[in-house]
């Protein structure tokens, strides 16, 4: 038996930045909000918002689980099956059912490219095709760039992490398997492998020769990735922007700055820690720390979800928003 993981994406990071958000939210409700109401109506109010965070926060935990424990196997036993895994839920297909195991791309011309719920670098659910009928998904990556099975229970998008490897090992079975009857082989499945194939890079690369070495322009091209995003350069010129912006007019404006700057509020309202002038420039370096790290975030996954590095790029404006805000509520 042999078990590929799906392909790497952002599903992961969005999961546990959704789960971090979830308990934050829950602490602060439970912890500071709750405790400081004064009315009945306010407490029951917190009490209802409070409920249905701690409902999404165990539908988002149990989503995440499915996308850690997704998998696909390949079983020799019993005549051999493809098995799909999410979460506690598993999809036998046995091997002489399937019709086709090849690239999505061919077969999903016309297929709808929104991304699938619940979230970036995840896609769970289903999309119908005209052909194929409804396709149900567990991957990682988008359908068009799924690997697709085609079989007698349905049709399935899959994403191995080493999709020509799976194919190959399923060729090895299904050829031992049928060595005595080979006109029962489906005719797509080699051709679909070789299509794939094309796309992928060898698992044992050849020596490098005199020119560059297909490992090092690969990382090169990665290494700009996020610049070949139009959308990701205007969110990153724009937060960088705004944090010179931010600099720019507090040096400007450093004499109409208050004496006593209130750095925190207590649960009533009331400025519970004051600080010098000086400290204004906390702000601009915190939100240039926080571009500094969502950049890098977003690097990190735009080869896999191009919407999950412009997601966290919007982040980083959208936290320069809220310290503009504070800033200039000081003038």
């Amino acid at each position: 038996m042999q078990r590929w993981r799906p392909a790497p994406s952002a599903g992961s990071l969005v999961g546990i930045l959704a789960l971090m958000l979830c308990l934050t939210g829950e602490a602060l409700l439970v912890l500071r909000a709750i405790p400081a109401a004064t009315n009945t109506t306010a407490v029951v109010a917190l009490w209802a918002v409070t409920v249905l965070l701690g409902l999404a926060g165990v539908a988002v935990a149990v989503l995440f689980w499915g996308y850690l424990t997704l998998s696909y196997r390949l079983e020799e036993a019993d005549g051999g099956a493809l098995v799909l895994r999410w979460a506690w839920r598993t999809v036998r297909i046995p091997l002489d059912e399937i019709e086709y195991l090849g690239p999505a791309r061919p077969l999903l011309k016309a297929a709808p490219t929104r991304a699938l719920w619940p979230w970036p670098g995840y896609y769970l659910g289903s999309v119908r095709d005209e052909a194929l009928g409804r396709i149900r998904i567990a991957a990682t990556l988008p359908p068009r760039r799924q690997v697709l099975v085609c079989s007698a229970r349905g049709s399935f998008g899959i994403s191995p992490d080493r999709p020509a490897q799976l194919m190959a090992r399923y060729q090895e079975l299904l050829e031992s398997g049928r060595a005595a009857d080979p006109a029962l082989v489906p005719a797509h499945s080699t051709a679909g492998a070789a299509a794939l194939e094309d796309e992928e890079e060898p698992a044992f690369p050849a020596p490098a020769g005199p020119g560059p070495h297909p490992a090092r322009e690969r990382a090169a091209w990665d290494l700009f990735a996020l610049l070949q995003d139009r959308v990701a350069v205007w969110l990153l010129l724009a937060g960088w922007a705004l944090v010179v912006a931010m600099l720019w007019f507090i040096v400007l404006r450093y004499d109409a700055v208050p004496q006593t700057l209130p750095l925190h509020f207590n649960a009533t309202g009331q400025p519970d820690r004051i600080g010098t002038p000086r400290e204004i420039f906390i702000l601009p370096l915190i939100t240039a720390l926080v571009a500094v790290v969502n950049i890098a975030l977003a690097w990190s996954v735009v080869r896999f979800d191009r919407f999950a590095a412009r997601l966290l790029l919007s982040g980083t404006c959208l936290v320069q928003a809220v310290a503009w805000v504070a800033v200039l509520e000081l003038f």
